[in-house]
């Protein structure tokens, strides 16, 4: 979904996903369809960027991957392309699917301009978990932004759960969350915002953000 400021006129690129979930290190089918579904989701995102001046992209999910994956570093543009493809072509070949599958050419796998974690821009590293049952605890939801020079993150909801936590909280759902998922709540601003589109002042932001709540203008 294409949505545009009404004042500024910035336009923000929103998308949601929910990819396949391993079941275990070694579902390695599982893993090549996560890993394909977010190559060719950063592909789609890249050439719509293309078609869209100056936009930001907000990418929100149970992406089903943990920090230490191969695909989160993907997503945070810390993977060479290449690296990644050959990676890829092994978990093809680990999957026993490698005859009727044929990869697309490497250059396909094109990539937005890094994107980052919301909450790990915030707060510094990655939540301790996002998904927590009687056996699996693990951070695999994520809201993706970018490019970090034009959109940030100004403020988070609160805090998640800690390791010191899990005495209370042993699985969920629970009492107080219904789902087995917890959510990341945050804010997002406008990091650079052309002066014309301004109307001139700090003060007249300051006026339109307290008629318009929920405005991406900044303090």
């Amino acid at each position: 979904m294409v949505v545009r400021e009404k004042h500024t006129r910035q336009t923000l690129l929103l998308g949601t996903t929910h990819m396949a979930a391993p079941r275990g290190d070694t579902d390695w089918y599982a893993k090549m369809i996560q890993c394909i579904h977010g190559a060719c989701l950063l592909a789609y995102l890249h050439d719509l960027l293309h078609t869209l001046d100056h936009a930001a992209v907000l990418l929100c999910g149970d992406f089903n991957m943990l920090p230490t994956s191969t695909l989160y570093e993907w997503f945070a543009g810390n993977v060479h392309p290449h690296e990644f493809y050959h990676q890829l072509q092994d978990l093809v070949k680990a999957a026993g699917v490698s005859p009727l599958i044929d990869l697309p050419a490497l250059h396909h796998f094109s990539r937005v301009e890094s994107l980052s974690s919301a909450y790990k821009s915030f707060h510094g590293r990655e939540p301790v978990f996002t998904n927590l049952t009687r056996k699996f605890r693990g951070c695999l939801d994520y809201i993706w932004f970018g490019p970090t020079e034009r959109l940030g993150v100004i403020s988070f909801e609160k805090e998640l759960y800690d390791l010191k936590d899990l005495g209370q909280v042993k699985h969920l759902p629970n009492e107080e969350h219904p789902s087995d998922h917890l959510p990341l709540c945050c804010t997002f601003g406008w990091l650079k915002i052309e002066k014309e589109k301004l109307s001139g002042s700090r003060e007249v932001c300051r006026s339109r953000k307290k008629k318009r709540r929920g405005s991406f203008l900044p303090e």
